[in-house]
């Protein structure tokens, strides 16, 4: 016995996805590269901008159980070594649920997706923003500019263009 929330949850996580609310309906956001931005923040469109830093422990690999179909859907369990390690020299190891996984192919992607989660996102930005919240919501590519990351080092207005003969040649800020 679970919640829909829950069960949702759990078939999102073998995909790489996870629930949310998209215009009062419950929906997935599915965790991919995106090409194009959908908004871009400054600090004059968003105030109270904070970084939390996670120092993460990162385990040699990760045992990764599932219900192995070419076991006849028997419960198994599948070692993903993290990057520099092997059989030989793994010492430290976490456990994680491939809930809905069958395949050994899969459950090896799901383990390195997570051990590559850890490593390449310890932040989480937060800001708060006014109405531009409607156009970008929670999965969308979005570009930030502050000089706290030192990511574009300032930000400015065009007041106007100038142009010569239908081209934009220079603008005044």
């Amino acid at each position: 016995r679970t919640s829909v929330w829950d069960t949702i949850s759990d078939i999102a996580a073998a995909a790489d996805a996870s629930p949310a609310i998209i215009n009062g309906k419950i929906g997935v956001i599915i965790d991919r590269a995106q090409a194009y931005p959908r908004q871009h923040f400054t600090p004059r469109n968003f105030s109270s901008f904070s970084i939390d830093a996670a120092f993460v422990y990162q385990p040699h690999a990760f045992r990764c159980r599932f219900i192995n179909e070419e076991r006849g859907y028997k419960q198994d369990e599948r070692i993903v070594y993290n990057d520099g390690y092997t059989e030989a020299n793994a010492t430290k190891f976490e456990s994680i649920d491939g809930l809905g996984i069958t395949d050994p192919e899969h459950i090896w992607k799901y383990g390195r997706f997570h051990l590559a989660q850890a490593a390449a996102r310890p932040e989480r930005w937060t800001f708060n923003v006014d109405f531009e919240n409607l156009v970008a919501t929670r999965g969308d590519l979005v570009l930030v500019t502050h000089d706290v990351l030192l990511v574009g080092l300032q930000s400015g207005r065009i007041s106007s263009l100038i142009t010569s003969g239908g081209n934009v040649t220079g603008f005044v800020s």
